[in-house]
């Protein structure tokens, strides 16, 4: 699957993941099966990530990144840009970790190739030295202080900036007026058909809702839940909201 491609290679038709190493939740499973979807499409794809494989400390149970890209069933290739890293990244200093990604990305990845960064200081910090080498696109995750700290910072060296909601782009939009950087917003809510919904029901016309997610006000906007429910009941629909979180 981690097949070394020989074939020529396409800026246009490339794209690199920069990411922390280990599997820290759902911004970091994003990356890898973003990456493994790329890549089924046949397109020229770089995961650049290092391997801390040998120092398993304070996230010793969590898997790598590299775990993660090896059990993928997809069977796709694409290029696996990494290096051993030992106790010093683990626990020295933000500097020397972008330093890291930095060389990573040198050393393996074309120049002209767009990087996406996981939403790690020092991944911003290492992608963004090489700014006038690579275009580079942050991801802003959530309504969160971190992530429009991070396009602040780097207002002036990223290529884009992508929000997963229109609230956030507005919000970074405002706050960076000056910045040359593109900003676009990709929603992360699947759409469903109305036909699908109508047939979500019980043997009595009870209508299923679920919410599948952390309980969670700053980042889940878990208080619209009751407020959907609440709508739909008023509508004259009896419904049933299940929750599946923590």
């Amino acid at each position: 699957m981690l097949d070394l491609i020989e074939e020529s290679i396409r800026p246009t038709n490339s794209i690199a993941f920069l990411c922390h190493p280990f599997h820290r939740g759902g911004v970091t499973r994003w990356m890898a099966d973003a990456a493994l979807q790329w890549a089924s499409t046949g397109a020229n794809c770089w995961f650049i990530v290092p391997d801390p494989t040998q120092v398993r400390v304070h996230s010793r149970q969590r898997p790598t990144l590299i775990d993660l890209l090896r059990e993928a069933e997809w069977g796709v290739s694409f290029r696996l840009a990494t290096v051993p890293v030992g106790r010093l990244f683990e626990f020295g200093t933000a500097s020397y970790r972008a330093n890291v990604y930095a060389h990573l990305l040198a050393r393996d990845v074309p120049a002209g190739v767009p990087v996406i960064v996981s939403d790690d200081s020092a991944v911003w910090a290492g992608a963004t030295a090489l700014a006038k080498r690579h275009p580079i696109i942050g991801v802003l995750h959530a309504d969160e202080e971190k992530y429009y700290s991070l396009a602040k910072m780097n207002a002036s060296r990223v290529a884009a900036l992508v929000g997963v909601s229109h609230r956030i782009s507005n919000k970074i939009a405002s706050l960076i007026p000056e910045s040359r950087a593109a900003i676009a917003t990709i929603p992360c809510g699947i759409p469903i058909a109305a036909a699908e919904i109508a047939d979500n029901s019980d043997t009595d016309g009870t209508l299923r809702l679920t919410w599948v997610g952390r309980i969670q006000e700053s980042q889940k906007r878990i208080s619209d839940i009751p407020k959907i429910a609440a709508l739909v009941g008023k509508s004259g629909v009896p419904v049933r909201l299940s929750i599946v979180g923590d």
